[in-house]
């Protein structure tokens, strides 16, 4: 049996693991927590050493770590250390900065890259010296969308810029620590006390999924990202993609040049893309080193396969192998219902409750986000909105998959309450 290191591992991720094939083949060895790496006190220069020295006496086979910060470049560190199969620390911290990203992204697909400027965080700007309004700004690193929107004007930038100060050297301070630890001068090349500000996209959004193994890069699927009308926030990401086939060969070919010299290898990744259809031009969101594990079972669902089997053949060593469309379902989607105002949380669906929805329909999965007795925005949220659970189903086709969502919001009754009057 192999023994599989898990970095960093959530609710979500554990789940998944039980669904994929490796299950059985694989014993998973669990190294922290996403949650206990936010807790007050947390250090992680104590906790890599600490789990270093454990990881080499237990001695994995392989080592994954999908949470995107501090999951990923942590599995990276200790693979590395470990001798494991897995992206070079330096390839995942090159995608991760957001502005090192844009860079080697211009001189690769110069088209399909949008303008950016890089924003230090300790400076004063005058209006003359911002690129023209409105633009788009977020932290060179970041999460859940957080801190990352549109200026529409010079007062709001400076708005920004205020809050920004205030928060990203609170959330960033994992990544500095770790880059110091590792050393080989990696320390004096990123500076995480950034923004970078970006040309507004437009289009239709989704997520390309792939992986690289050999470094040959290959796709795993694509799925289109829907969101609320008229606002920033994503109200569901919906798997097959309706994107035209010549915009998959077109994302295909980009990720091949993008992951190549970024130096990144052996590993899933993600890149989000906006496609304009008046122009028929593909840009570049972002790229994410990681797989989106919030789609693992939309792809189990469709094809048949769940993206932690691919991930972990790749950690093993293995190419993976799997054929589209041999899953029990056409059409699966991840919905997140969110509110648009800050609420205080009376009471949440109870495992009773949310049980009975994952027995009656197959492959579904339910998070809640929220606690009772908490607000909203106690709660990581993106800064637009405010989420309080994931739904992810699968249908025969999308008038089934819509007839199963309406049920389940049914089956999982939220109490809430305006902060406008007293809890």
């Amino acid at each position: 049996m192999k023994k599989v290191a898990v970095v960093c591992s959530n609710k979500r991720e554990r789940e998944n693991l039980k669904r994929s094939k490796h299950a059985e083949s694989c014993k998973f060895i669990l190294v922290g927590t996403e949650d206990g790496a936010w807790r007050p006190g947390f250090s992680i220069t104590l906790f890599l050493k600490e789990q270093l020295k454990r990881l080499k006496d237990v001695q994995p086979d392989a080592i994954i770590g999908t949470d995107d910060y501090p999951g990923c470049p942590v599995s990276s560190y200790l693979a590395g250390e470990l001798g494991l199969v897995s992206p070079s620390l330096k390839s995942i911290l090159l995608s991760q900065h957001k502005y090192f990203s844009r860079q080697i992204q211009k001189k690769v697909l110069p088209k399909q890259t949008p303008d950016f400027n890089l924003v230090d965080l300790k400076k004063k700007y005058s209006a003359r010296e911002l690129p023209q309004l409105p633009f788009f700004i977020k932290p060179v690193k970041y999460y859940l969308s957080h801190l990352a929107e549109r200026v529409n004007s010079y007062r709001q930038f400076e708005q920004y810029l205020k809050a920004a100060r205030k928060k990203i050297p609170k959330f960033t301070r994992h990544m500095e620590d770790l880059v110091e630890f590792a050393g080989n001068g990696l320390e004096n090349k990123f500076n995480w006390q950034q923004a970078i500000i970006e040309d507004l996209l437009s289009g239709k959004q989704a997520t390309y999924e792939g992986f690289v193994y050999d470094g040959n890069a290959q796709t795993f699927g694509i799925v289109d990202s829907i969101r609320y009308p008229n606002r920033f926030s994503f109200k569901r990401f919906q798997y097959p993609s309706k994107m035209p086939e010549h915009v998959r060969i077109k994302i295909e070919k980009m990720a091949e040049k993008a992951m190549k010299a970024l130096g990144f290898n052996n590993s899933m990744f993600n890149i989000e893309f906006f496609y304009d259809e008046t122009k028929d031009e593909v840009k570049i969101i972002e790229i994410n080193p990681r797989m989106a594990t919030q789609f693992a079972n939309l792809y189990q669902a469709v094809d048949g396969v769940n993206s932690y089997d691919v991930q972990i053949d790749l950690a093993l060593g293995k190419e993976p192998s799997f054929t589209r469309g041999n899953g029990k379902f056409k059409t699966a989607a991840s919905f997140a219902e969110r509110t648009f105002a800050d609420k205080f949380v009376i009471s949440v669906p109870s495992r009773n409750q949310a049980d009975p929805v994952k027995k009656k329909f197959h492959g579904s999965s339910v998070e809640i986000i929220v606690k009772p007795k908490k607000k909203l925005s106690q709660t990581i949220q993106d800064g637009q909105s405010f989420r309080y659970m994931i739904v992810n189903l699968a249908g025969k086709n999308e008038k089934d998959l819509f007839r199963k969502y309406d049920e389940v919001l049914k089956m999982l009754p939220f109490r809430f309450k305006d902060l406008l009057t007293n809890p």
